[in-house]
């Protein structure tokens, strides 16, 4: 099989119209000379001969094969492709083919009081050709009137002026009279091929910076481990988690990765016309109009972190102490299972801490964690981080006192 899309390969070519396989003819001297290249110059092709008739066969052949093979590619091809092919196309980038719908119209309908017309009773027109189904049940009251939504029996572009549904098709006893004082509001047809094509292709580039293609950008790039973003769309400044954000600007604070790598993402990602702001400020080319950008970020400060675990050794041996303090490690790179770390602007949890230990280390008992900012009085509070700020623990500060 290979062999066979290797030819397709060879003799086919692609223009605007997509993948064009040869004429016969053109194919048939190709194979026509191969055949000559085997058995010689002077061998006779003609159609009478036995060798002229295999030529012919092997013509068709692959001719059946180009045909095929240029079709599977065409229907890869957006803009060439059809039906079933086009709808899976158009779903790689979220679009998907609108279905037809049915017209709707409110109709009030009329006979006995108390009478209950049930759903999936037909209305139609005086001529039959249009059928109306009641899409719920409805009760006529003291009155004797009710009014009730039906839908076309047809999908598509179904028309139906007022007054017109105005025939009973299901016989209901106590049901005797239907009429719509105003028009159905009229359904689609399913979408066209051309349709879905034309409307993939306006809605590619129909889309915004959100906040979270920012940090898609920024995750993406080589030693980022955390990002923090907040966008202020005031016309003043805005405080928050400790941090004050010039109006009408992105604050974006980024952990890791280089700071040329950062700017090139924030430039390609960050809305047109929104400010930058930040500690750390470098020069981006964009890659369209070579024009030179100035770009604005914040490097988190490292806030250093001391951790007093007090546990008690049930079972188990080895080195205990290093085991507690990689899993307080883990924790903060977010490596202990159910809990994210210590990112941009999250606070510090004793809680935390003891759960990651609980998890990581089995045969212990942790009795209490104490927590502070590095040299500070520890205690079993929560520390909060600013949007700013990141906490750091190093092996170094962390103490462990056994019980017994």
């Amino acid at each position: 099989m290979e062999g066979w899309w290797r030819m397709a390969e060879l003799y086919s070519y692609i223009n605007s119209s997509g993948v064009i396989v040869p004429d016969t003819e053109d194919l048939q001297s190709e194979v026509e000379q191969e055949y000559k290249d085997t058995f010689g110059e002077d061998l006779d092709v003609t159609p009478e001969t036995p060798q002229g008739r295999l030529i012919e066969l092997d013509t068709r052949m692959r001719s059946e094969v180009l045909q095929c093979a240029a079709s599977i590619a065409n229907v890869i091809n957006p803009n060439l492709s059809y039906g079933m092919f086009l709808d899976a196309i158009a779903s790689l980038t979220g679009c998907f083919r609108m279905q037809a719908t049915r017209s709707e119209v409110i109709a009030t309908l009329g006979g006995t009081p108390g009478t209950t017309i049930p759903a999936n009773s037909l209305a139609t027109t005086e001529d039959y050709s249009k059928v109306f189904v009641l899409s719920q049940s409805v009760t006529l009251d003291e009155n004797g009137t009710a009014t009730g939504k039906f839908y076309s029996q047809e999908y598509g572009e179904i028309q139906l002026s007022a007054g017109e549904l105005n025939t009973i098709k299901t016989g209901v006893l106590g049901w005797e009279t239907i009429t719509n004082s105003g028009p159905a509001t009229v359904g689609r047809e399913r979408e066209t091929d051309s349709e879905l094509k034309s409307r993939r292709i306006n809605t590619l580039f129909s889309g915004r910076s959100f906040i979270g293609d920012i940090k898609s950008w920024l995750l993406k790039i080589d030693g980022v481990k955390s990002v923090d973003i907040y966008n202020n769309y005031k016309l003043e400044p805005v405080t928050t988690k400790g941090v004050t954000v010039d109006p009408k600007s992105v604050f974006i604070c980024v952990y890791g990765g280089s700071d040329q790598d950062i700017g090139e993402a924030l430039h390609m990602a960050n809305s047109p016309g929104c400010g930058f702001s930040g500690n750390t400020t470098v020069t981006v080319t964009d890659p369209w109009c070579n024009h030179e950008y100035e770009v604005s970020f914040y490097r988190p400060t490292e806030v250093e972190i001391d951790v007093k675990v007090y546990v008690k050794v049930d079972t188990g041996s080895g080195d205990v102490t290093g085991a507690i303090k990689q899993s307080i490690l883990n924790y903060q790179d977010g490596l202990v299972e159910n809990i994210d770390g210590l990112q941009i602007g999250v606070g510090v949890s004793p809680f935390e801490i003891a759960s990651a230990i609980n998890i990581e280390v089995p045969g212990v008992f942790v009795q209490q964690v104490q927590i502070a900012k590095h040299g500070l009085t520890l205690s079993t509070a929560s520390i909060d981080i600013t949007m700013a700020e990141i906490a750091r623990i190093s092996a170094d500060n962390i103490t462990i006192r056994y019980s017994s």
